[in-house]
């Protein structure tokens, strides 16, 4: 398996000092609930996704030997999770318009495979 290769994904909370994980839900959009140091609540919205992938912390230690300064959000530019999830299409020119963003917080991370970046509001 190839080394992770990633590049920094400048966001609203790429540059908060703590990011924890509080809820996933997907209802046709991607919902992803976080609250920052100071307990205020992010909501991170995916409205168009091919695939998702939610990791527990213990299992994310690939991301954080080589994540990027202090940021909380990247995107992976050598993604198996792109090879999976483009496997059985007969053509992969639609490959080419997705990103895999990836947000790693202190107990969880989360990979999504979509077309477009997500919105990034507080709650």
């Amino acid at each position: 398996m190839n080394k992770i290769q990633i590049e920094e994904w400048i966001t609203p909370i790429s540059d908060l000092n703590d990011l924890y994980f509080l809820q996933l839900s997907d209802n046709g959009i991607l919902r992803i609930l976080v609250t920052d140091q100071n307990e205020r609540q992010h909501v991170i919205e995916f409205d168009s996704f091919v695939s998702y992938k939610s990791t527990d912390e213990g299992h994310c230690l690939n991301f954080w030997s080589i994540k990027p300064t202090s940021s909380w959000t990247f995107k992976v530019l050598n993604s198996s999770l792109f090879d999976e999830a483009f496997r059985n299409l007969e053509t992969l020119d639609a490959k080419d318009s997705f990103e895999h963003y990836a947000i790693a917080t202190w107990d969880r991370c989360i990979e999504v495979l979509a077309d477009k970046e997500p919105k990034i509001k507080l709650k």
